[in-house]
């Protein structure tokens, strides 16, 4: 598990106004650890060291937001609570779509119940690509029971479409889409933020177009063989796919679930919740689409539940407008203080976690999955 939660120092300030802000860091007998003052204004540090601390004066005298680097989370105008933002668990699919989705469903339900227990409840969810999977489970749209079958029988082997390749293109889809005009063996299969889509098709043809968008200054690579998920050229593999969508008929979601191919909320009927299901592994992943709209209907922090950049991809969507991304990545660092720094980090821009509740969580199933 590594480093103790207990013994991981979090001060936390609030203020009525900057210029207050700024005398409670400049405090002789400042602790280390604890919360301190009143105010809308707030700002918390993870390990406030006196260089740390020094960060934190000079950020606290620009007087602008400060959202994470160095532990250090600063917001005049905080997004949650009072400044009436929405909080959104994000859950990403595998970095590495070869292997299956199984730990992302296992890791995404624990990391859910941890920070319910922790007081920080979503107001909605999502996935990206199969995370959106791992998010219906958590929805309530299937019982544990049923994922847990349908997890057990799920061969990812079985739906790679020989012959194709992904590669990640450094552009916008919309630049994208131009490129491939003219022809229809290369597919966009991911528009997922301004700077990063994705590709597929023949290896050959990859390499093609890889090489081209290189030739015009895009950074450009060819993945790792994967399934030729988020394109038709999957239909004819998804037999197995929709008989278990036909087994497990969906109930209604106990929490607003976002869809990545429609960038809408899901449909409320059975049949077409069945549909979705089907159509987000044959159609392009509109994770960009779905952020933009998510934060035109209010929501202004987003939680990445699990590991990967799926954060990033978000942060470039939404880089010109306040917002807050955190990730509960057990691969930064492992169980409690990850939970620690994301329960710091909501608390910062609003919220009101239950940090009381850390040291003495029985979270024994993180500890033994690693988390």
């Amino acid at each position: 598990m590594g480093k103790d939660v207990s013994a991981v120092s979090v001060l936390r300030l609030s203020a009525p106004t900057i210029a207050e802000m700024g005398c409670l860091l400049d405090r002789d007998d400042l602790p280390r650890t604890g919360d301190i003052g009143r105010g809308r204004i707030r700002l918390s540090l993870v390990d406030p060291t006196p260089k740390r601390l020094n960060l934190a004066r000079k950020v606290v005298a620009k007087g602008r937001p400060w959202r994470g680097r160095n532990d250090l989370w600063f917001v005049p105008e905080p997004l949650l609570g009072a400044g009436g933002g929405k909080l959104a668990f994000v859950f990403p699919g595998p970095e590495n779509a070869c292997e299956t989705h199984a730990d992302d469903v296992r890791l995404g339900r624990l990391l859910d119940t941890a920070l319910r227990r922790l007081r920080v409840t979503p107001d909605a969810l999502a996935g990206h690509s199969l995370g959106e999977w791992t998010a219906m489970a958590i929805a309530g749209i299937h019982t544990d029971a049923e994922v847990d079958t349908f997890r057990a029988g799920f061969d990812p082997d079985a739906l790679k479409v020989p012959g194709l390749a992904f590669a990640v293109i450094g552009t916008a889809a919309s630049m994208v889409a131009e490129v491939l005009k003219g022809q229809s063996e290369v597919m966009l299969s991911h528009d997922n933020a301004p700077h990063h889509s994705m590709i597929c098709g023949p290896a050959e043809a990859i390499d093609g177009f890889v090489r081209r968008f290189r030739a015009e200054g895009v950074i450009s690579h060819v993945l790792p063989a994967r399934p030729g998920f988020h394109t038709p050229m999957l239909a004819p593999y998804l037999g197995p796919i929709r008989e278990a969508a036909e087994r497990q008929p969906p109930r209604p979601a106990e929490l607003l679930l976002w869809s990545a191919t429609t960038g809408r909320p899901y449909p409320a009927s059975a049949g077409d919740v069945r549909d979705l299901f089907v159509r987000h592994l044959l159609e392009p992943v509109r994770f960009r689409g779905l952020v933009e709209n998510m934060y035109a209907a209010g929501f202004r922090a987003f939680v990445q539940m699990g590991a990967g950049q799926l954060g990033s991809l978000i942060g470039n969507t939404l880089h010109d407008r306040e917002h807050l991304v955190v990730a509960a990545d057990p691969a930064q660092r492992p169980g409690l203080p990850r939970l620690l720094r994301v329960a710091t980090a909501l608390w910062a821009d609003g919220a009101d976690p239950a940090f009381g509740l850390l040291p003495g969580l029985a979270l024994q199933p993180l500890e033994k999955s690693h988390v």
